[in-house]
């Protein structure tokens, strides 16, 4: 005994709702989340990236925070393609001039020092 009418409405209501069903995105969802939401290769639009740098602006980091990130950050060694990459990223990138207070530290720095050509 069924418990719905298996009359021929019900039947072609139930096979159109079956082909609306994507076999692949069954198969990710029931695989793992993580792979379920993978944003390999996709890119954010301009819009996406504006509203979340929005969402950063005024953000204070702690001295802690700072701290740990400045510890994460240490050690890491660059490979020579990207090295060379930064470097053609700042060719032709004017600098602010140095302040008469950095100015005076680096020269007093250099006191004492003995310029000789070294070969």
């Amino acid at each position: 005994m069924y418990l719905y009418p298996l009359d021929d409405e019900f039947i072609l209501d139930l096979k159109s709702f079956i082909k609306t069903l994507d076999p692949k995105e069954e198969k990710e969802a029931s695989t793992s989340t993580a792979s379920y939401f993978d944003r390999t290769g996709l890119k954010h639009t301009k819009e996406t990236r504006k509203k979340m740098s929005l969402a950063q602006k005024g953000k204070i980091i702690s001295e802690e925070q700072k701290k740990k990130l400045s510890i994460a950050n240490k050690g890491q060694i660059f490979s020579e393609e990207h090295r060379k990459k930064l470097s053609i990223a700042k060719i032709g990138k004017k600098r602010k001039p140095f302040s008469e207070e950095h100015r005076k530290n680096l020269s007093l720095a250099k006191m004492g020092n003995i310029n000789t050509k070294k070969s």
